[in-house]
């Protein structure tokens, strides 16, 4: 596990990381404890598909996006400025061509 967290810190040195957790270790170990609340902000969501993707950060989750379960629908809301007007660019594109 260390080594792995190692390699995602620094992937050109991963032994750096390593190196200065088990030298101030009182007991070295090769077991490591998590306190899964506190990585809980470092968590990420992510999905893709052919046309789809879509990733954000847990402490979204429950403030602006919302999951139902039921329908399987995904809520977001206070989207990011530039993605609202590439999606308002697209319904005024739409709107016209069916007038035309």
């Amino acid at each position: 596990m260390l080594n792995h967290i190692s390699l995602q810190l620094d992937s050109q040195a991963p032994e750096n990381f390593s190196t200065f957790i088990t030298e101030r270790q009182e007991i070295p170990t090769s077991e490591m404890y998590i306190n899964r609340a506190i990585l809980k902000p470092y968590l990420h969501y992510f999905g893709r598909d052919s046309s789809l993707s879509i990733s954000f950060s847990a402490h979204r989750f429950s403030e602006a996006i919302r999951y139902d379960l039921s329908s399987g629908k995904l809520i977001i809301r206070n989207l990011a400025k530039s993605l609202k007007i590439q999606l308002s660019d697209c319904h005024h594109q739409s709107d016209s061509s069916l007038i035309n």
